[in-house]
């Protein structure tokens, strides 16, 4: 498991990874967690908090914040369903060879039986 904090400022924080960085490898690796989560999901939180502080947003829960902001998107959480399965394909992940990364994604990664509790 990563032990680097990564905790933003309040009320949102970004909590640790249940995992190891390597522990995709070698579909997606270490590096590439750390920049997109340690990075970018990080700079995500940091922003969400400094956007709703001292506003309407700052003390209220981020499933609310985006059902109140979204409108009309066309967003899962906002419609009040649980997605059973997601992915993100983050360009440099798969170098151009994204048939290939997705196929090792969904035949290497996934827990098919957490999918399927979702489902239930």
């Amino acid at each position: 498991m990563n032990n680097e904090k990564t905790e933003s400022a309040s009320p949102h924080v970004l909590p640790s990874l249940p995992y190891d960085d390597n522990a995709l490898a070698p579909i997606i690796s270490a590096n590439t967690i750390g920049f997109h989560y340690g990075k970018h999901h990080r700079g995500y939180v940091d922003n969400l908090n400094k956007l709703t502080a001292g506003g309407e947003y700052a003390d209220m829960p981020l499933e609310k914040i985006i059902a109140e902001t979204s409108g009309n998107a066309d967003m899962p959480k906002a419609a009040g369903v649980k997605p059973l399965l997601t992915i993100d394909v983050w360009e440099h992940s798969y170098q151009n060879r994204r048939a290939d990364y997705l196929s090792a994604i969904l035949d290497r990664l996934i827990n098919w039986g957490f999918v399927a509790e979702n489902l239930a």
